[in-house]
């Protein structure tokens, strides 16, 4: 796929992502909506796949799929899902474990600040998804040209990250309030 397309699939990505979370925000009224949100949350992962697919299939080769080489990817891929696997558990196993040793409502104001933190880093996984790529391919074909993309990511991402920081410590109450309700312990 050209360069210029790896952007656009994340954008069309992002716009998904922003769709089903104003969706979730103006629909969602109860705790009983939870299946609401888990459909919103599939379908909008559901449409970016089959939108970025559809776009990508013109620029790639005829993929035979055999039993041999799917086991061969997944082989090739199990380190990946092991450091996948473990991430996922040590960042949801915190709440969980700290509901043995604290009372609930300490367990509250922490899976509080944990799910808006969560919330805003995966909002940089888009831009990583754009970055790597290019990246790995400029580390192979033009070394120089790899350092400056980090360098000018890295400033990218640090900048974003401190304003996102400054400005989720002055509207947390008003956020907070926002997403959590008025009866939220924080």
């Amino acid at each position: 796929m050209r360069d210029r397309e790896t952007p656009r699939a994340a954008s069309i990505d992002i716009s998904l992502k922003f769709g089903y979370t104003a969706l979730v925000l103006l629909l969602v009224r109860s705790p009983n909506d939870v299946a609401l949100v888990i459909m919103l949350q599939g379908l909008s992962s559901l449409l970016s796949l089959i939108i970025n697919t559809w776009r990508a299939l013109p620029h790639i080769e005829h993929l035979r799929i055999t039993l041999g080489g799917s086991l061969s990817a997944l082989k090739d891929g199990r380190s990946m899902f092991l450091f996948r696997a473990v991430s996922v558990l040590y960042t949801n196993a915190n709440t969980a474990l700290l509901r043995l040793f604290v009372p609930a409502a300490t367990v509250a104001q922490y899976s509080t600040a944990e799910r808006l933190t969560g919330i805003s880093s995966s909002a940089l996984w888009p831009i990583m998804q754009v970055f790597f790529p290019r990246l790995s391919y400029l580390v192979h074909h033009d070394f120089s040209a790899a350092q400056a993309l980090f360098r000018k990511t890295f400033v990218i991402i640090v900048g974003v990250s401190t304003l996102a920081a400054i400005f989720g410590f002055f509207s947390a109450p008003i956020i907070i309030k926002f997403i959590f309700g008025d009866h939220h312990p924080l």
